[in-house]
C-alpha cells in the first residue's frame, strides 16, 4: 500500500509540477506490473487509483505544455516521438480481453480516453488510434468501453478509423440512447415526458409524476403566478431522463455532452432533466427525493427567474 501512494504521488506531482520524457518513459514498468498482474490488482482500488493518478499526472502536463508551445501543436513539444514506449504501455491497457470486469473497467475506460488525447505525441497517430478500434472490435457493440473509444476516435482522429473512414458516431449515439432509454411515457398532452432504462418500473414513473402535481402545487401558493415568463422556450416541454443505474447512467456524458459527477442535473435550456434510478446503497436520496428538489428548480426557472 505504501508503494502504491508513492506511484500516486508521482502522478500528482508530474501533473502539478513537470516531468521530461525518460521520466514518462519509466513509468512503463509501473503500467506494465498492472496489466500482468490485472486479476490480482484489479479488485485493489489502491493499486488501481494509483495507476490513474499516474496517467491522469501524465496526460494532464504534456497537454497543458501544448498550450504554451508555438502553434499549439503537440510537434513542437519535447514529448513529440520521445515517449512511444510510455504510449506502449497505455494503448494495451485498452484491451484486456476476458479480464475485464466490474471491478477493472473504469481504469480501462480511462486508459482509452488517455489513449485518444495523447495520441497526437507519436510520429504516427494512427498507432493510437488504431489501439481505439481494437477495442472497439473487442468489447461488445454499445457497451461503455466500445462507446468510450468511439467517443475518444470522435474527438481526436476526426471520427474516423485509420483506413480514413467515418465511424457514424451520431449513429452510435442514437443507438445507445434506443438501448439504455428503450421507454416513453407521455402525459399532461405531450408536456411531460419521461425517458427510460428498461429497469425502471412504470410505477416509479407514474410516482414521479404526481410528484411533480404536488411540488407544482406547493409551488404556485407561494409564487401566486401560473403562467410562464418567457413561452416558447424548450421548459414549454418538460423531459425527465432515467438511466438504470449509476454506471448506465455515466454514458450520458457521452451520449448526450453533460456532466455526470451529480446524482442527477437539470438543463435549462433544453428543458431536460438527466438522472438515474439508485439503491439505498448507490444515493443518501431517492429518485423522487432528487426529482423533487430538481423539478422545483424547473419551476423556478420558468415562473420566477427569467432567462436563468
Amino acid at each position: 500500500k505504501a508503494q502504491d501512494g508513492v506511484v500516486e504521488a508521482l502522478g500528482r506531482l508530474i501533473g502539478n509540477a513537470s516531468a521530461d520524457p525518460e521520466v514518462i518513459n519509466n513509468c512503463i514498468y509501473v503500467l506494465s506490473d498492472f496489466k500482468d498482474n490485472i486479476d490480482k490488482y484489479g479488485s485493489n482500488y489502491s493499486k488501481g487509483n494509483a495507476v490513474f493518478n499516474l496517467m491522469k499526472g501524465i496526460d494532464y502536463y504534456t497537454n497543458s505544455v501544448i498550450y504554451n508551445t508555438k502553434g499549439y501543436d503537440a510537434k513542437n513539444t519535447e514529448f513529440y516521438n520521445r515517449i512511444d514506449p510510455y504510449m506502449e504501455r497505455l494503448e494495451s491497457l485498452c484491451t484486456i480481453g476476458d479480464k475485464l470486469n466490474n471491478d477493472n473497467a473504469w481504469l480501462v475506460n480511462n486508459a482509452l480516453y488517455y489513449t485518444g488525447r495523447m495520441g497526437k505525441f507519436r510520429e504516427d497517430p494512427s498507432i493510437s488510434q488504431r489501439a481505439l478500434e481494437r477495442a472497439m472490435k473487442e468489447y461488445p457493440y454499445l457497451s461503455y468501453q466500445y462507446i468510450e473509444a468511439a467517443n475518444d476516435l470522435d474527438l481526436n482522429f476526426g471520427g474516423k478509423n485509420s483506413s480514413g473512414n467515418d465511424i457514424d458516431f451520431n449513429n452510435i449515439k442514437a443507438d445507445a440512447r434506443e438501448k439504455y432509454l428503450p421507454k416513453t411515457y407521455t402525459f399532461d398532452d405531450g408536456k411531460f415526458v419521461v425517458k427510460a432504462g428498461d429497469k425502471v418500473t412504470e410505477e416509479k414513473i407514474k410516482r414521479l409524476y404526481w410528484a411533480s402535481k404536488e411540488v407544482k402545487a406547493q409551488f404556485m401558493r407561494v409564487v401566486q403566478n401560473d403562467k410562464a415568463l418567457e413561452e416558447g422556450n424548450p421548459d414549454d416541454i418538460l423531459t425527465v431522463v432515467i438511466y438504470n443505474s449509476p454506471e448506465e447512467y455515466k454514458l450520458n456524458r457521452i451520449i448526450n455532452g453533460f456532466s455526470t459527477d451529480n446524482g442527477g442535473i437539470y438543463i435549462e435550456n433544453i428543458g431536460t432533466f438527466f438522472t438515474y434510478e439508485r439503491t439505498p446503497e448507490e444515493s443518501i436520496y431517492t429518485l423522487e427525493e432528487l426529482f423533487r428538489h430538481e423539478f422545483t428548480h424547473y419551476l423556478q426557472g420558468r415562473y420566477v427567474v427569467p432567462g436563468m
